[in-house]
């Protein structure tokens, strides 16, 4: 989500991306999107509470031959 614009921009491009992004901004994108979508946008508290579980996205992902991005910590912010 927030984070994938490291994945789709250029060392150039990513001068003015912001690299600090909360949770509360991931959820509030979710919330319009789903807006857009003609849905509520309502973020229950079990949403906002929920943590995926990642070791077992990725044994699921491997076993079906998906590609799994390396674990690479975020750049802070001025650091390019």
């Amino acid at each position: 989500m927030a984070h994938d614009y490291l994945m789709l921009s250029t060392k150039d491009s990513r001068a003015n991306v912001p690299i600090e992004v909360s949770r509360e901004a991931d959820l509030r994108f979710i919330s319009q999107n789903q807006q857009l979508e003609g849905f509520s946008g309502e973020i229950t508290e079990a949403m906002r509470q929920h943590k995926p579980n990642m070791e077992e996205i990725k044994a699921v992902s491997k076993r079906f031959g998906a590609q799994i991005p390396q674990d690479v910590p975020l750049p802070r912010r001025g650091t390019f």
